[in-house]
């Protein structure tokens, strides 16, 4: 669509930013005083033509919607023929288990008759830091495609039909596409342009399931200020062909062994569960990775935290990495007072010769203008490990480094940080395609490995 035409995007005169300021306006208004599809009829009224030919309705809606009457946007979509409508009054009154059932039923009997769907599971698993924990999973076309929720759909209808009985409150029902993303993986997979999109009404109890590409997505989108799209959902890059190809890719760089194709549909389902980019996968080959020993909080010994880094990374490298003599004096220098600088050394022998290295933390009489979290405290920077690591790496022609990975989510506060050995046509492989992956908030002090002599074209 071109958004440049004013007669596609809005009523009149009504130009995009204006639009952007009512959908602001329309949440600080009362119910009462809402004239929102008093502008929304008028606008599908100008634009009817356009949305019939994108789709969204029926010709059979010029003949039989009054749009003076029409108050809702299940009250147009219902003219669809890729929707079908669901009350969640009625929905409410079941289990989990039974909504989904009925949900991903209606989704096949409706939308994609042709294809089977089957083993339609929805099973409450262990709860994870105060939130609900599901797994969801369905046969679709004998392929298996599983997704974890962090939400009880049951408990989300509830909450959805309190806020429609609260005259005073705002209804933006948190019951979306995102809880059946199986279904999208599967159109992903099958290259349909279509996506599941739900959109709730603006104050009714009805939801619309809806088939759309993303032009109607966008649609609907810059209509309808309480409904929000996640385009990400449009991109083909994680189908299951993608995947298995990113995952060849790997094998033949020597990141990933052979695999066969059960082995690697299962790490594709596995992945899946969840939106994520690709580089996440690599939690799905744990030969790959090493943790810090200051994540293993229940056996959290800090002053065998130099020696445990080694024995945790040294396996990855495949025996290129094989010190001898690991020493450290952190046992001695947390006996000490914390008023007193520390000077933690470690050091290891690598065919001969010894590397060695300190961090100093200074003590609490002589640190002044610090936080007070800080004074005193040891905060030991394994980053300046591998630095001292690579160097030896280096210097002896080894070739291969050691590697931070940051698995946190974009969205996500705290960093995961995990190890990874590589060589220099690995490394520069993943920094071309997934530079995300590399833990770029720490100072990166290791050699560059696009000097490193390349020894395994």
């Amino acid at each position: 669509m071109d958004k440049s035409n004013p007669n596609l995007w809005g009523a009149g005169d009504i130009n995009l930013n204006q639009r952007k300021n009512l959908y602001t306006e329309i949440f600080t208004r009362s119910i009462e005083k809402m004239i929102v599809f008093e502008w929304l009829n008028s606008w599908i009224e100008e634009n009817k033509q356009i949305l019939v030919q994108e789709g969204l309705v029926f010709s059979q809606l010029k003949k039989d919607l009054d749009l003076k009457k029409s108050k809702q946007p299940s009250e147009i979509l219902k003219y669809s023929k890729d929707a079908f409508l669901v009350n969640i009054n009625e929905l409410a009154k079941q289990d989990n288990s039974l909504i989904y059932n009925e949900l991903v039923s209606k989704i096949n009997q409706h939308l994609i008759p042709e294809t089977k769907i089957t083993e339609i599971k929805y099973t409450k698993k262990d709860s994870t830091e105060g939130y609900e924990n599901y797994l969801v999973s369905a046969k679709i076309n004998g392929l298996l495609y599983e997704q974890k929720l962090y939400v009880s759909l049951r408990d989300e209808m509830k909450k959805a039909i309190d806020s429609l009985n609260n005259p005073k409150a705002q209804y933006y029902p948190s019951i979306g596409e995102n809880q059946f993303k199986i279904i999208n993986d599967y159109l992903t997979d099958s290259k349909n342009p279509k996506r599941l999109v739900i959109v709730c009404d603006y104050r009714s109890p009805m939801l619309s399931f809806v088939f759309f590409d993303s032009t109607q997505a966008h649609l609907v989108q810059e209509t309808l200020p309480n409904n929000y799209v996640d385009f990400k959902m449009y991109e083909q890059g994680l189908s299951r062909d993608s995947l298995t190809i990113k995952i060849e890719e790997l094998q033949e760089i020597g990141l990933a062994k052979n695999l066969s194709d059960i082995q690697k549909d299962s790490i594709i389902v596995g992945f899946r569960q969840e939106t994520q980019s690709f580089y996440q996968i690599f939690k799905y080959f744990p030969d790959l990775l090493a943790e810090s020993p200051y994540n293993d909080v229940d056996n959290y010994e800090p002053e065998k935290g130099y020696v445990r880094l080694i024995e945790n990374i040294k396996r990855l490298s495949k025996g290129k990495f094989s010190p001898d003599e690991i020493t450290d004096n952190f046992k001695k220098m947390y006996k000490k007072s914390l008023k007193s600088d520390r000077n933690f050394q470690y050091a290891f022998k690598l065919n001969g010769k010894i590397y060695k290295d300190s961090q100093l933390a200074k003590g609490k009489s002589k640190s002044k203008n610090v936080a007070n979290f800080e004074i005193g405290y040891f905060y030991f920077d394994e980053s300046k490990v591998l630095d001292l690591i690579n160097s030896a790496l280096n210097e002896q022609n080894i070739d291969g480094n050691y590697h931070q990975l940051n698995f946190a989510g974009e969205e996500d506060e705290e960093f995961d940080i995990k190890y990874i050995f590589l060589s220099g046509r690995q490394y520069r492989f993943l920094k071309e395609n997934y530079p995300a992956i590399f833990a770029s908030y720490l100072d990166d002090k290791s050699a560059d490995m696009d000097e490193i002599e390349e020894k395994d074209k």
